[in-house]
């Protein structure tokens, strides 16, 4: 865009790119906690709970 492309699906991507920055790669971090945190509580229960 800096080199005078005008083509509007550029700046579109820009602004998704954003947002995907800002909004969606943050819950990463927590999502990874989670994983880590083990499944003791979900593997206490009997096999015939599921």
């Amino acid at each position: 865009m800096a080199a005078g492309d005008t083509d509007p699906i550029y700046a579109e991507k820009l602004v998704v790119g954003r947002y995907y920055v800002e909004r969606i790669l943050p819950e990463t971090s927590l999502r990874l906690a989670r994983l880590k945190t083990g499944a003791e509580l979900v593997m206490a229960l009997p096999a015939d709970a599921f």
